[in-house]
C-alpha cells in the first residue's frame, strides 16, 4: 500500500494505556494511521460529531458506560461507512453472532500480535469483514453445535429473551421482572421456560453463568440505561 492514503483507524476502550505500544507498532507498517482514542461512549460521540470519522473502529464490547452491542447498532444506523471490529477477551460464538447480526464487521480476540490486528484492519476495509483463525473457529463451532437453538433465541419479538435474561441475572424477583417487562406472570413463566430450555439450564444461577459465557451480561452486571445518542 506504499503511496496510498493510510487507513484511518480509531479505538474505543476503557483501557487505552494498553494500546499505546500496539498502535505504535501498527503505525510503523505504514498502512494504518490511528486518528483518535476514546475511553468512553461520550468521547466517541464528540469525536464523530466533530467530523473525525474513521474507516475502521476497533471497540471493546464491555465498557463502564456503554453496551458494545448497542453501540454497534447505533454506529451502523448513524455512521454506516465505519467498519466496526470488536476487539475483546470474550471468546464466545454467541457473542460474535450477536455482534454480526447487529451489523458488526469483524471479531478479534485480544492477545493477537500487532501484525494480526493490522491485517484485520486492512482486510475489513478491502473485503468488509475480518476474522482471525480463532474467531473463525468460533463460527465453525457455532455452526456445528446443535445444543443451542439459535432460531428460537433470535427470532423472538420485541427482544423478550434478552430482556428477560438481563433482568433474571440480577437480584430482582420474578414478580418485579414481570412488572418491568409489563407482562402477566403466566407470560413471564413461558418466557422463563423457553429461555431455560434454549440454554439447557435449570436455575437462574445456571442461566447467569451461560449469559456471562455468551457475552449477554458481564461479571458484576448491573442493569444500565440503554446506550443512546440524541
Amino acid at each position: 500500500m506504499t503511496g496510498k492514503t493510510p487507513i484511518k483507524a480509531a479505538i474505543v476502550d476503557d483501557h487505552l494505556a494498553t494500546y499505546e505500544p500496539l498502535m505504535k507498532r501498527i503505525e510503523e507498517y505504514g498502512t494504518i494511521q490511528f486518528t483518535f482514542l476514546a475511553e468512553s461512549g461520550e468521547v466517541l460521540k464528540e469525536r464523530l460529531t466533530a467530523g473525525n470519522v474513521p474507516d475502521v473502529l476497533i471497540m471493546d464490547i464491555y465498557m463502564p458506560d456503554i453496551d458494545g452491542f448497542q453501540l454497534v447498532g447505533w454506529l451502523k444506523q448513524h455512521y454506516p461507512t465505519i467498519n466496526v471490529v470488536a476487539f475483546t477477551i470474550l471468546s464466545s460464538e454467541l457473542a460474535m453472532i450477536r455482534l454480526l447480526l447487529l451489523g458488526g464487521d469483524g471479531y478479534i480476540i485480544k492477545g493477537v500480535r500487532p501484525r494480526v490486528l493490522a491485517d484485520a484492519i486492512e482486510t475489513v476495509v478491502q473485503t468488509g469483514s475480518a476474522f482471525t483463525h480463532i474467531s473463525a473457529g468460533l463460527l465453525v463451532k457455532f455452526i456445528r453445535d446443535d445444543g443451542f437453538d439459535v432460531q428460537k433465541f433470535w427470532l423472538q419479538p420485541e427482544g423478550q429473551n434478552f430482556q428477560f435474561i438481563t433482568l433474571a441475572c440480577s437480584e430482582l424477583t420474578y414478580c418485579q421482572i414481570a412488572s418491568i417487562m409489563k407482562v402477566p406472570q403466566g407470560t413471564l413463566e413461558r418466557i422463563r421456560e423457553r429461555v431455560f430450555e434454549i440454554f439447557k439450564v435449570k436455575t437462574r444461577v445456571g442461566l447467569t453463568l451461560a449469559a456471562i459465557r455468551h457475552g449477554i451480561v458481564s461479571p458484576g452486571y448491573e442493569q444500565k440505561t440503554p446506550f443512546t445518542f440524541i
